[in-house]
């Protein structure tokens, strides 16, 4: 369940994409360091805010759901695309007032 507590929309920057997957990268040792292309976050934090070949995602949902799908996608990172996404995505949501309600079943698949 998500709950909306604010109205307008914080977009992250490419240094809060790098601070966010820097931060995965230390928490798990396994996972490799480094950016394979820079211009491809850039992209993809571009085409949630602007749009892109006269098609723009309007609603914060749209938003959240390309940015993962296209960090992914792109695979802007070496390694923890994937992780970087969803974490990502997660503090879009947070920033832009959502917060996300988990019963104990969800929390234990998360953990």
């Amino acid at each position: 369940m998500v709950e909306r507590m604010a109205d307008s929309l914080w977009y992250p920057s490419v240094g809060d994409v790098l601070a966010i997957h820097d931060d995965i990268v230390s928490e798990y040792s396994d996972t490799h360091v480094g950016v394979q292309n820079r211009g491809d976050i850039e992209f993809v934090l571009n085409y949630i805010e602007r749009g892109s070949f006269g098609t723009s995602p309007e609603t914060i949902h749209e938003k959240a759901f390309h940015l993962i799908r296209l960090l992914v996608a792109n695979h802007p990172f070496v390694d923890a695309n994937k992780r970087t996404a969803l974490n990502t995505a997660v503090v879009f949501y947070f920033l832009n007032g959502y917060r996300f309600a988990y019963d104990a079943e969800i929390r234990t698949i998360l953990k």
